[in-house]
């Protein structure tokens, strides 16, 4: 098998390096792995083992790595500022690729089990989106430098993903558009998982607000949101409680961001704060011509909270609309 060259290793390479990539760098990253992906996608070819170590790096300007030593290289990747160098990514190992042509449902189970969705680890019929799911592992591992879910043995593993709770520790400022990515590729069910035609434009990742700075997220809003939205608890200290049981040797920051691959209600709370967000409107970003905004958020419905509910903050926003939507589904199945 051939495969074009690349001169600067491999994503696993560059974590190794720096332990963790800035989410500036990683969404850099991830936009040029999706637009791979989906011309592998277009071919009707499921990749089965999209992770860090076949992802290679290439920088057209730089033949001079070509001469350096395995260290001078890896001092490169060290200082280099991907958010200017003219660098490309390019996936490769296509070994345990396949072709879908809608007629194979019963698909082999292989991958990397780090990586694997819940369908591969629990041998059950699969689309191209185990390929979504590894691109939330993929980003999440460039940002906090482990998987979400990690074990040496597979029971664990999969129980850790039954769990669904993972937490985003990061040295810098969490970001709304940095979770919704990782949320809407890391569903437990296929189904929920971000459809092929929407990666492109996701916030984390559309050119029209390539230019933009991502937008922080209020944690400590967040949080209460989804105790809300899950009905579950009634404080943030009982929501702090439960969290340590999955975390119980993590220490948890006032600034971390604890996610789940179960509750659809965090796409529509994340939402809410970005397109809230000062940040957000200074960008001058038409959410109506976008397929990904017309799909999961309502910017009517969210205006007409504004006005005519009178509703200031966040969470109170996302809570009533969190609300109508629960009572509009109780109506419609009652």
């Amino acid at each position: 098998m051939m495969q074009e060259y690349a001169n600067g290793y491999d994503l696993a390479v560059l974590l190794k390096a720096r332990g963790k990539i800035r989410q500036e760098e990683a969404r850099i990253i991830i936009r040029q792995v999706v637009q791979g992906i989906k011309d592998v996608w277009s071919l009707g070819i499921i990749h089965r083992d999209m992770k860090l170590a076949n992802i290679l790096l290439h920088f057209p300007e730089k033949p001079e790595l070509e001469t350096l030593t395995k260290a001078q290289k890896k001092a490169f990747l060290y200082q280099v500022d991907l958010t200017r160098a003219n660098f490309q990514v390019k996936i490769s190992d296509f070994g345990l690729s396949t072709i879908l042509d809608g007629t194979n449902t019963n698909l082999s189970i292989c991958g990397t089990p780090l990586y694997s969705s819940p369908q591969l680890l629990k041998k059950r019929g699969y689309s191209e989106k185990v390929d979504t799911w590894a691109l939330g592992v993929m980003l999440y591992e460039m940002l906090v430098g482990v998987t979400p879910f990690h074990s040496f043995e597979m029971k664990d593993l999969i129980a850790k993903i039954n769990d669904g709770r993972y937490l985003v520790s990061l040295d810098e400022p969490i970001c709304i558009e940095t979770c919704l990515f990782m949320v809407q590729c890391l569903q437990m069910n296929e189904n929920d998982r971000i459809p092929v035609e929407e990666l492109a434009e996701h916030p984390f990742i559309a050119e029209q607000l390539a230019t933009n700075p991502l937008t922080p997220i209020d944690a400590h809003s967040f949080s209460l949101d989804m105790s809300k939205a899950s009905n579950h608890l009634s404080s943030a200290s009982q929501s702090n409680s439960l969290m340590t049981t999955r975390f119980d040797d993590t220490e948890i920051k006032d600034s971390d961001v604890i996610l789940t691959t179960k509750a659809s209600e965090q796409v529509k709370i994340l939402l809410s704060q970005l397109v809230n967000s000062s940040n957000f409107a200074a960008a001058d970003f038409d959410i109506g011509s976008s397929t990904y905004f017309n799909k999961h958020y309502d910017a009517s419905m969210m205006r007409q909270y504004q006005v005519d509910a009178g509703h200031q903050s966040i969470d109170e926003l996302a809570s009533s609309m969190i609300s109508d939507l629960k009572q509009n589904h109780f109506e419609q199945t009652g």
